[in-house]
């Protein structure tokens, strides 16, 4: 095991000393305020309700202009004990992105929002932590563990050689987080021990584009990849991984189950989701596909309820266990589905990538 040892100081400076020389005319804006303003968006009421029930609550008309979040919205998360937002979000700033993370008191309590920009980085993946903190992914393929009280950074430190694609906590050990990247490789870090565990270098042929741990293990866990492969991980083996499949399209996103412990949720590139039962390497038990275009995420958001974001701007939910479409929403999103998440009060609430609102999705 490896101590984490951060040289991200010395990248930033090596970055605004480019900007610099650019003579980038962007000035406090490239690490500073938002570029950010509400007046080009066209007007809307602060709450409206589509034909399908779906509800937008815009944060362009209720938040204080100044306030620190993006045009580009990427990720969010919710914290089961207070239940506030926290949300991930980039602007590309002349030649390069800055990242903000945001914290809403609720979805309903929008005013509320404090964010601050974490410099010339996008972030794209945002998870919640151990204790009081949130653990953040940039494009830089740096990790920042946050505070979720002040928002500011208590470490950061390079994970990957490249962008950050998947970032998963473990439930078993919550200090435990896998991380993937588009430079092929897969890490483990121990957030509490602030150790670098497993280095898995080469673990798809291509970038890796997806990560999820087995419920209820620590050791177990599944990935995806440009390869067109599947791969299933146990850290205990002395040789962790086995190809569990290899299908006819990009890999691009898997869940496991929490209703069947056995069963994975794997989504790929031309629109279709298959369930496979990892105890056998026979034919998949269910395949359908579900969308138009590439499978990004997919999710349980309720018990037995499997979300599906692809590159539309049209949320799926279908039944977890025999793929049966539950639930389609109108095109509510000015452009593609980043994210989706349950709130305390236990309603579904999607992002778009074109940032600026939440909308809420009734019926699941």
């Amino acid at each position: 095991m490896s101590s984490i040892v951060s040289n991200y100081d010395l990248y930033r400076k090596n970055v605004a000393d480019e900007v610099q020389d650019m003579s980038c005319e962007t000035g406090d804006s490239v690490i500073g305020e938002c570029d950010f303003d509400p007046a080009k968006f066209t007007q809307t009421s602060g709450l409206y309700q589509s034909p399908n029930c779906d509800e937008i609550m815009d944060v362009r008309t209720k938040t204080d202009p100044t306030a620190k979040f993006a045009s580009s919205w990427e990720e969010f998360v919710v914290d089961e004990a207070s239940g506030e937002i926290f949300l991930a979000s980039s602007n590309l700033v002349g030649n390069f992105y800055n990242g903000f993370i945001t914290r809403f008191a609720s979805v309903n309590e929008m005013d509320s929002c404090v964010g601050i920009d974490h410099g010339l980085a996008g972030c794209n993946h945002i998870i919640n932590g151990p204790d009081n903190l949130l653990v953040a992914g940039f494009d830089t393929g740096f990790l920042a563990i946050v505070d979720k009280t002040t928002l500011e950074l208590k470490k950061r430190f390079p994970a990957h050689d490249s962008y950050i694609t998947g970032l998963v906590r473990n439930r078993v050990d919550g200090n435990k987080v896998l991380s993937c990247g588009a430079d092929k490789n897969i890490r483990l870090y121990d957030l509490k021990d602030e150790v670098l565990m497993r280095n898995i270098i080469g673990a798809h042929i291509g970038q890796v584009l997806s990560i999820c741990y087995k419920p209820s293990s620590d050791q177990i866990f599944v990935s995806c990849g440009q390869d067109s492969t599947v791969r299933l991980w146990d850290l205990r083996k002395e040789k962790p991984a086995s190809r569990y499949a290899e299908l006819n399209s990009v890999t691009s996103a898997s869940c496991w189950s929490e209703k069947e412990e056995n069963y994975i949720h794997i989504g790929t590139s031309d629109g279709s989701v298959t369930l496979y039962d990892v105890r056998s390497t026979s034919k998949e038990l269910f395949s359908r596909t579900l969308c138009l275009g590439q499978v990004n995420k997919l999710k349980i958001i309720k018990p037995g309820k499997l979300a599906v974001i692809s590159e539309t701007c049209v949320l799926t939910v279908v039944q977890e266990t025999t793929l049966q479409e539950l639930y389609l929403g109108s095109a509510t999103h000015q452009d593609t589905i980043r994210d989706v998440n349950t709130t305390k009060d236990g309603g579904v609430f999607s992002i778009g990538s074109q940032g600026g609102e939440f909308v809420q999705h009734h019926g699941i």
